[in-house]
């Protein structure tokens, strides 16, 4: 299998020195200490942490953990990986060949289809940009899922990069069209944990809705862009028995197991999410309204296509501007970096960070507004 080189991570490494970082997909991460302080526990209970072999499985505490974040799984229902990625890389691997039919939203982060097309599927690239309102989009999502008919539906919810999300009576719709489909549904819920402008805790999980009517349904999650601990690299499989054997037995050949220091820390930031992600969500919101309520788009300069729903990430258009060399200005120029649409193969279009500092926040729109003048 030949994997097409990832536009998103070479540009990370090209701007890895700026001052200002808009272009990370989670919210800014901890040191350790940072981290204990926030939960407001001793980080001596890493004293006695088995630096040993853990469970290929993932430590029956982290896993008690994780079902504890959804309404209908047990420990046994899940696979710890190492990140999504992991989960997705073996996923894609044992259950997709050539010419398999995948339905994926797009923009996506380019796992999601880059896997699926080094393998020999069919992928059909659903692009959420082109309509005006998201009732539209799912008018039109829904009927482009009965024309494919595919064996693998994908869906992310919260999107990124958009940042809508599918309410309850939505992922049912399209959990009882993929029924009816026979396709298989694989929910990427990576932020779940950052509701904005949002009364609930945590977003819904389609698995949870849609596994209550339909069994050909699987979820991947994590916590790491949401908590800030993006370098303790846990993420996790939710499915069928006979699924998750499978990705374990797969899993001897890649990462075998999560180290459990990592999964202790992961264990805490499960349990203290609220402690962790309070702050962030809070700026995320404050910027979302700079950034709606800036001359930038009042001016029409740049488009913004949804409401903002969930994550730390959006997506715009730059009405007609060259998205590569401006990212480039601003690179160059002003220290600042921000993800090109190039990354996610739409021309024209940015991706911000939207937990920063605010006054930082205010910085890059000034930024760009001078590149766009």
């Amino acid at each position: 299998m030949k994997l097409a080189q990832m536009q998103m991570e070479n540009w990370f490494i090209k701007t890895a020195s700026c001052k200002y970082n808009f272009s990370e997909s989670g919210v800014p991460d901890f040191t350790l200490d940072e981290f204990f302080k926030k939960i407001k526990i001793n980080k001596s209970i890493l004293n006695n942490v088995y630096l040993g072999n853990n469970s290929t499985w993932g430590s029956l505490e982290l896993r008690k953990a994780i079902s504890n974040v959804y309404q209908n799984i047990k420990p046994d229902n899940l696979i710890v990986t190492n990140g999504t990625s992991e989960a997705l890389y073996i996923f894609f691997n044992l259950f997709l060949s050539k010419g398999s039919k995948v339905f994926v939203l797009s923009p996506a982060f380019p796992p999601l289809y880059l896997i699926p097309q080094a393998l020999g599927a069919k992928v059909h690239l659903f692009n959420v940009l082109r309509f005006k309102n998201k009732m539209a989009m799912i008018e039109n999502l829904i009927l482009a899922i009965k024309k494919s008919n595919p064996d693998l539906l994908i869906i992310n919810t919260p999107h990124n990069p958009t940042g809508f999300i599918f309410n309850e009576a939505e992922l049912t719709k399209i959990g009882r069209v993929a029924k009816k489909s026979k396709s298989l549904i694989l929910f990427d819920e990576h932020y779940r944990f950052l509701p904005i402008n949002n009364s609930k805790k945590i977003l819904p999980s389609g698995y949870d809705i849609v596994s209550q009517f339909y069994d050909k349904v699987l979820a991947v999650g994590s916590i790491i862009k949401c908590a800030g601990t993006v370098g303790v690299r846990v993420g996790w499989l939710i499915g069928d028995e006979e699924t998750l054997n499978k990705v374990r037995d797969y899993k001897d050949y890649t990462t075998h197991c999560v180290p459990l220091i990592t999964e202790t820390i992961a264990g805490l930031a499960i349990k203290n999410i609220e402690k962790i992600t309070n702050d962030s969500i809070e700026r995320i919101e404050k910027n979302w309204s700079v950034l709606k309520n800036s001359q930038l788009v009042k001016k029409k300069k740049i488009i913004l296509n949804y409401e903002l729903e969930g994550g730390c990430v959006y997506f715009f258009g730059i009405n007609g501007l060259n998205s590569l060399k401006l990212t480039k200005i601003l690179a160059n120029k002003y220290n600042i970096s921000v993800m090109p649409g190039e990354a996610f193969e739409k021309k024209g279009y940015l991706r911000i960070n939207l937990s920063q500092r605010i006054k930082h926040f205010k910085h890059l729109l000034k930024c760009l507004n001078q590149v766009v003048e």
